[in-house]
């Protein structure tokens, strides 16, 4: 069992430190660059996260961004089905190949140098 507990620890500080990324950047994520490779489950952006040229592969499945998600140059695979992005989505120079059921994004996508050759039929996008 401790080491269900230890992982449960490691999850809430993870979470306390995002939060407080968030809280001196006007709600913003900001881990470009970074040497970041997953997110926790949980997360709540309070406004826009950037990813871009980080190693994250996968995004929570819960995971709902109210402003801009970049994720230019990263190593993400694949979104998390029913995905809503309040701004941007930036999948640009990404390995991506296809977009999830269900997704909606409320401004632009941005799909330069990815591997999507088609799109889904319920994806919605607000420009």
């Amino acid at each position: 069992m401790r080491h269900g507990r230890d992982r449960r620890i490691i999850m809430e500080l993870i979470l306390t430190k995002a939060n407080e990324i968030m809280d001196r950047n006007n709600g913003n994520l900001d881990l470009r660059g970074m040497d970041v490779t997953s997110l926790p489950e949980g997360l709540t952006i309070g406004c826009s996260l950037y990813l871009d040229g980080t190693g994250i592969t996968c995004l929570p499945e819960d995971l709902t961004v109210p402003g801009h998600l970049g994720l230019s140059k990263t190593g993400i695979t694949g979104l998390p089905k029913g995905l809503e992005v309040g701004g941007t989505l930036d999948l640009s120079d990404t390995g991506i190949t296809c977009l999830p059921e269900n997704l909606t994004v409320y401004d632009s996508l941005d799909l330069s140098g990815t591997g999507i050759t088609s799109l889904p039929e319920n994806l919605t996008v607000y420009e």
